[in-house]
């Protein structure tokens, strides 16, 4: 399951789930059979549409049922058993939304549906309602670590610095600066959301460019992405300022894979879209500790260990 804290509804694949994409999708995935479920409570069959950034999407119905994460039990956990899928060319066997409640899907339920971590803290099976993340890069042996209702301190160095959330919609806090290396960028953008669920950093156009104006051999290709050399001096990096701190975000996690027909390129893990706010997806998050407090209304961060 894809741990997303950009959406706020948990959802699997289905076997009611029957189109071409459906199928096309569901290779190498489990599915979720709700129909043998002695657990499982269907809330009808409105069926509900949700989408995501870059214009994928599901068709889903709603249902509760009996969650089990690393041995705790949430009981008549809300849940989405998806009936189609739209644009969608993904490994996973669902979405676990870990967003703010405030951002549930559709929005005329919004109070009646909660993510796990919140369920979790009302059926009293955790002291707070907050989670804490450690993600690792795959250089790193990939994997990671999440953990609901408090913070593991051994993954951490020194203090976390706590800033409030912006939103009650997002995940989202205010930034300061941006700067590449020693040169700061004119940013244009006042917040940005700590979103799991995104594969790259995005920003306005503008601030993209000004960013890669600093990155040697940046540019700008035909496919409407920024590329990179694949092997980019130690000495770059990019940095947001928040709290007062700069978190950098270093040469080797400023590229993706490789460019198709550009020997040595690689697609940039910044792009632009014109959105009121930037998005600080895994490129940044895995640099750090992040906590997403609930309780507090903050999100921390903290050096890795």
């Amino acid at each position: 399951m894809l741990i997303d804290t950009g959406s706020s509804n948990m959802w699997a694949y289905s076997k009611s789930c029957g189109t071409e994409e459906c199928f096309r999708n569901f290779k190498g995935t489990n599915r979720f059979n709700q129909f043998v479920s002695t657990t499982f409570e269907s809330a009808g069959n409105r069926v509900f549409d949700m989408t995501y950034g870059g214009g994928t999407g599901i068709a889903y119905k709603l249902g509760k049922e009996i969650l089990q994460i690393s041995g705790i039990t949430i009981n008549k956990q809300s849940i989405g058993t998806a009936t189609n899928l739209v644009n969608q060319q993904i490994t996973f066997d669902g979405v676990v939304g870990l967003g703010r409640d405030a951002n549930v899907n559709p929005s005329d339920l919004v109070g009646k549906l909660t993510t796990p971590a919140t369920t979790m803290f009302k059926q009293h099976l955790i002291k707070s309602n907050m989670f804490s993340l450690l993600l690792n890069s795959f250089a790193d042996g990939g994997g990671g670590e999440l953990l609901f209702g408090g913070v593991n301190n051994s993954h951490i160095e020194g203090d976390i610095v706590y800033v409030p959330t912006v939103s009650k919609d997002q995940w989202s806090v205010e930034y300061t600066a941006i700067c590449v290396g020693s040169t700061d960028i004119k940013r244009s953008a006042p917040e940005a959301v700590l979103d799991t669920g995104s594969d790259s950093i995005y920003t306005t156009c503008g601030t993209a460019e000004a960013i890669y104006k600093e990155i040697p051999g940046a540019l700008f290709d035909k496919t409407g992405d920024w590329i990179v050399p694949c092997e980019l001096p130690d000495e770059v990096f990019v940095a947001y300022q928040i709290g007062g701190v700069k978190w950098r975000v270093p040469a080797k996690d400023l590229v993706t894979g490789p460019v198709v027909g550009k020997d040595g390129y690689c697609r940039g893990a910044i792009q632009a879209d014109e959105l009121p706010f930037d998005i600080l997806g895994v490129p940044f998050i895995k640099q750090f500790y992040t906590v997403f407090d609930s309780d507090n209304e903050r999100i921390g961060l903290a050096i890795k260990k």
